[in-house]
């Protein structure tokens, strides 16, 4: 992933980056080359990499954001004076991500942040909307491939919809897919049918979107949830 366009100057104090560990590693590469900031052994760089990201976490970077710099503003090196957080999240809970919100909000002016998550999908709306996006580019190849199973699996008969999605819940479990796996297929779903149609496919989308909202809770059944979607849709 390409950093230097996306990010630039760092503009803006709290980034999301749809990604996974390589993201983060080129994330503090980013940081160092472009802004003079040594990331080994500095209190103002802060990395961490969480399975689920619980309320208890959400609160100890809260209280980390409010701690200023340990650098001086005049230091040498281009963001002196700066504390970075990056942050890597499988997934995480409503109650982090509403724990999340005010700082991410209006965070010091001495402090940014990099939120990796494996999909945009996981992050509630209200959190989304205070974040700078950057976006995993996909290349045609990718595009093609989630479009042909989609297409393959609204053409599929009741019985070949439910062997797939168990198959995808099963992988879900047994941690061959990433815990998101399963929002982003709800979301692939859901955009294929708007371009459809929205009035159309007005009764599968309004599903979709109440599975959605039931996959971000914190033990959810996916496949179960899995199963509903593939008997409305």
């Amino acid at each position: 992933m390409d950093l230097s366009k996306s990010l630039g100057n760092l503009s803006h104090h709290a980034y999301a980056l749809v990604g996974g560990a390589s993201t983060r590693l080129d994330l503090v590469s980013f940081i160092e080359m472009e802004h003079g900031v040594i990331a080994r052994g500095n209190p103002d760089f802060f990395v961490q990499k969480y399975e689920v990201l619980m309320i208890d976490d959400a609160r100890a970077l809260k209280d980390a954001h409010a701690t200023r710099p340990f650098a001086r503003e005049d230091d040498k090196h281009g963001k002196g004076g700066s504390r970075f957080f990056i942050i890597e999240a499988d997934s995480m809970t409503h109650e982090a991500q509403n724990a999340l919100l005010k700082i991410f909000e209006e965070p010091n002016e001495y402090a940014y942040f990099f939120l990796v998550i494996p999909s945009e999908e996981s992050l509630l709306p209200t959190l989304r909307s205070r974040l700078f996006m950057v976006r995993r580019v996909m290349g045609k190849e990718g595009n093609a491939k989630i479009d042909k199973n989609i297409v393959s699996f609204l053409s599929s008969s009741t019985s070949e919809r439910i062997a797939f999605v168990d198959k995808l819940a099963a992988d879900i479990s047994d941690g061959k897919n990433p815990k998101t796996a399963a929002l982003e297929f709800c979301a692939s779903l859901s955009r294929h049918l708007r371009d459809d149609g929205i009035e159309k496919n007005a009764a599968a989308l309004a599903a979709l979107a109440q599975t959605e909202s039931y996959l971000r809770d914190r033990a959810p059944s996916v496949k179960q949830l899995l199963e509903f979607v593939a008997l409305r849709v």
